[in-house]
């Protein structure tokens, strides 16, 4: 996940297998394609659209590169780090 995040992040729309934490990060039609595993059919079909369509592919890395401008910059992270600790000390007081 973490090559995907690079990529994503430096606008370059990914093809990915559809399995673990992946669909959370490549969003099909926003920052890139994905294949179910093992579906050969399938990634020969998300490559040929990144191939075919570069349109489209510089669409989609925009759309990678804001998403992890919205989901995963430094204010993100801290927003969320600071919700973790703020319901660690809510359930240490109740």
């Amino acid at each position: 996940p973490s090559v995907v995040r690079e990529a994503v992040a430096a606008g370059t729309p990914v093809i990915a297998s559809d399995i673990g934490g992946l669909p959370e990060q490549v969003q099909p039609g926003k920052t890139g394609w994905l294949f179910p595993p093992g579906d050969a059919p399938e990634l020969r079909e998300a490559m040929l659209a990144s191939n075919v369509d570069q349109g489209g592919s510089a669409t989609l890395g925009a759309g990678a590169r804001k998403f992890v401008e919205e989901n995963h910059s430094l204010e993100r992270y801290l927003e969320r780090l600071v919700g973790v600790y703020k319901e660690v000390q809510r359930r240490c007081a109740a």
